[in-house]
């Protein structure tokens, strides 16, 4: 089976994006203040938006590039420690790597370096 492509991970994230149980986990996860706090220190964090300027621009070694700044934001890896945690965000996890057939997983791991 040949690798999905880009084209194939953006458009399942974009359904994921639009579909009404992945913005209520969206939502519940940031009730969390933890969760919170670690969106507006990764949002202001120049090293992870560099890294992730480099991820959309397919640049080599930005995934780990990526991972590494958010593991070395102590706010930004508590908070994504504490969104998976939370149940709402966990079910539409499941959905969607069911309606995805997998890509969404898949593209999360290849996005952090994981097989």
């Amino acid at each position: 089976m040949a690798k999905p492509s880009n084209k194939a991970y953006f458009n399942a994230f974009k359904s994921a994006a639009q579909d009404a149980d992945t913005q209520k986990a969206a939502k519940s996860a940031y009730q969390d203040p933890t969760v919170k706090k670690g969106v507006k220190s990764a949002a202001n964090d120049a090293d992870i938006k560099n890294a992730f300027g480099g991820v959309l621009k397919g640049k080599k070694g930005a995934k780990k590039g990526l991972a590494k700044a958010i593991f070395n934001n102590n706010d930004a890896r508590n908070g994504v420690m504490a969104a998976a945690k939370n149940q709402d965000v966990q079910n539409a996890a499941k959905k969607q790597a069911k309606q995805n057939k997998g890509l969404l997983m898949s593209g999360a791991k290849s996005l952090f370096g994981k097989k």
